[in-house]
């Protein structure tokens, strides 16, 4: 991880991220990475209020239920209409991949054209992720991935009878499938801006 923090950016963050935060000691909100680097707050409000009017701020996720390291994560980095990878997590970094959940709307894409029409310069995510812990090595961790599975984003079989785990009321959390199956490994999660200039994740906070 970087040493000056990531600037402004976008995440989206679970529905009811602070239960996911305080079941797992986690020092930092749970969050996946839209956007970084943007040094310009002006530009962060309209990069938001753009994707808002063509996206829903509720959006959701489908987790690969297997956690891995994160020492391969990647962004595009637009800094004078330029383009490259930008490998910024530390080696001990470790969490869970996830894939959009819009076949209709490639988010990718719509990022794109939205930096380069207001010339706005930042970190695409190439890959997306939740990290959860940043800084202790996933051997460490059997006990948080048992409860992450079991809890949170199980490992995305589905019940008897072709019946899948359904989401939770909060909107976060897929509930258990018929005969005792593991829920679901989709989550909702909400787009928000964020303040992630502090090299310590445990001050990053949400603006909107």
């Amino acid at each position: 991880m970087s040493n000056s923090g990531y600037q402004y950016g976008l995440w989206f963050v679970p529905i009811d991220y602070t239960l996911l935060h305080s079941t797992l000691h986690m020092k930092h909100i749970p969050h996946i990475t839209l956007v970084c680097n943007i040094t310009n707050k002006s530009h962060l409000s309209l990069l938001y209020h753009s994707i808002c009017e063509y996206l829903s701020t509720t959006s959701s996720f489908i987790f690969i239920p297997n956690p891995i390291t994160l020492s391969h994560i990647s962004y595009d980095k637009r800094d004078d209409n330029s383009c490259y990878n930008d490998n910024s997590c530390d080696d001990n970094s470790w969490g869970y991949t996830c894939k959009w959940n819009d076949e209709h709307v490639d988010i990718y894409s719509l990022i794109n054209t939205y930096m380069n029409r207001f010339n706005i310069k930042g970190s695409i995510s190439r890959d997306f992720h939740m990290t959860i812990h940043y800084d202790k090595h996933i051997s460490r961790f059997n006990h948080e991935i048992e409860t992450i599975k079991n809890n949170f984003i199980g490992d995305g079989t589905r019940g008897t009878s072709g019946t899948s785990g359904t989401m939770g009321t909060s909107g976060t959390m897929g509930t258990r499938g018929t005969s005792g199956t593991k829920c679901n490994n989709i989550i909702n999660c909400k787009l928000v801006m964020v303040d992630i200039r502090d090299h310590d994740p445990s001050m990053w906070r949400i603006i909107e």
